[in-house]
């Protein structure tokens, strides 16, 4: 790839990544399946959706 492509790759992945939620992923295992938790910090509390 060039150079020219691979900058017009990044800024576009750097707004992509401005359009995404704060906060983190978790994964929790329950009765061996996995489920994702999206955790964010509210009010010194942490909540997962």
């Amino acid at each position: 790839m060039e150079q020219t492509e691979l900058l017009k790759q990044i800024d576009e992945l750097e707004r992509e990544i401005v359009l995404l939620p704060r906060g983190s992923i978790a994964v929790k295992k329950i009765k061996d399946k996995e489920y994702y938790y999206h955790c964010i910090n509210e009010n010194g509390k942490r909540r997962e959706k």
